[in-house]
């Protein structure tokens, strides 16, 4: 309990220190599953990706937080700039959740992932997914990123065009100038 108030506090180093020498003793399926949960976000929070993917890999997949484990070890793997296992993760989420509140944002990091691993072909697939769904928050972005991923292709018309479609929704902001 002492843990969980130091997580809600941000003092995730603490509770890290106080959880990791429990684990070993937990029998408890349940509260193992929360302690291990626990354990790799209050990792990710202070920016240890290896060992935060670690104890995430642990979790079971019938853990009620599950699909935010499978988010989380994308995400990680993102910051490592291992884009090819934040790849496969991402996906696996997505064919898992796709009504999930966060399918939109998952949709963005993989197609920024595969912006990073050079396959733009497939970044632009998603890309022209999340441009469509205007309420997916991401339209504007995914724009913009369609026109870098066209540029990256040697598509130099379609950049252009993409980008003034940028330009004329928004003249005003930062990503049209």
């Amino acid at each position: 309990k002492e843990a969980l108030k130091l997580v809600e506090q941000g003092e995730y180093q603490r509770a890290a220190e106080i959880l990791e020498p429990l684990l070993p003793n937990i029998q408890d399926a349940t509260s193992r599953k929360r302690t291990l949960y626990v354990l790799g976000n209050s990792l990710r929070r202070q920016n240890k990706w290896d060992k935060a993917i670690e104890y995430y890999q642990q979790v079971s997949e019938d853990y009620i937080l599950w699909d935010y484990v499978k988010l989380h070890i994308a995400e990680s793997y993102q910051a490592q700039n291992d884009y090819q296992n934040a790849i496969v993760w991402y996906e696996r989420f997505l064919s898992d959740h796709p009504k999930h509140p966060t399918y939109s944002f998952a949709q963005y990091q993989l197609a920024m992932c595969y912006m990073k691993a050079e396959n733009y072909e497939a970044a632009l697939k998603i890309y022209s997914q999340l441009i469509e769904n205007k309420l997916s928050g991401y339209s504007r972005a995914s724009q913009y990123q369609s026109g870098k991923a066209y540029e990256e292709l040697g598509q130099w018309q379609q950049a252009y065009f993409t980008y003034q479609h940028v330009i004329d929704r928004n003249s005003s902001d930062s990503m049209a100038q």
